[in-house]
């Protein structure tokens, strides 16, 4: 259900559930590259999202495999 200006929280099972998608994106969509803020399931700031999507370009381009869940 999307509730608009809605902010996620964690949970006793986030850990388990954040890992359970990575784990399918693995698996099931290697190709999806998810970045930012959201995507790293972390609060972060807007520089290091950035910095997340700049890395996430270059392993797409030159192949190279920063580990961005890190």
């Amino acid at each position: 259900m999307r509730v608009p200006k809605a902010y996620p929280f964690y949970d006793e099972r986030y850990k388990d559930n954040v890992q359970r998608m990575r784990d399918w994106i693995a698996d099931c969509a290697p190709n999806v590259h998810p970045v930012g803020a959201t995507a790293c399931t972390a609060t972060n700031n807007q520089d290091h999202s950035m910095y997340t999507a700049m890395l996430t370009v270059e392993n797409i381009a030159a192949g190279t495999a920063y580990a961005l869940w890190r």
